[in-house]
């Protein structure tokens, strides 16, 4: 409820939500107007689920997304993800629950120049 406040933020370039252990799937919808995000730190957000990353999969402006240590994202995320083709760096590292399946999806991220898997199993 506290994310939802900010929906009308549509000017946002940069969000850093690092650490905030509460944000569930339905907070980030805050952002699903902010058309100028262009960053979006998320990590060690552990209750973050795929529904929190589909509802963001449509910023097409983003260029750089953390979600270092979100360890409930699976392999849905990464290919909700798939479509963000202006992303250039991406962490998912401590990301337990993708695979090598997953990472597949992500080869359509031409743009792609960092990406991040330490830790990953």
């Amino acid at each position: 409820k506290g994310l939802m406040k900010l929906s009308d933020l549509h000017r946002l370039e940069v969000a850093r939500l690092d650490n905030c252990y509460s944000i569930l799937g339905r907070g980030l919808m805050a952002f699903s107007m902010s058309h100028h995000l262009h960053t979006l730190s998320l990590a060690n957000c552990r209750r973050l689920t795929d529904d929190a990353i589909l509802a963001i999969s449509h910023l097409n402006s983003l260029e750089a997304l953390s979600l270092d240590g979100c360890r409930c994202i699976t392999d849905r995320s990464l290919a909700a993800l798939s479509g963000l083709y202006r992303l250039k760096k991406l962490d998912l590292s401590q990301c337990d629950l993708i695979t090598d399946d997953g990472l597949e999806g992500l080869e359509s991220l031409e743009e792609l120049e960092e990406l991040s898997l330490g830790w990953c199993r």
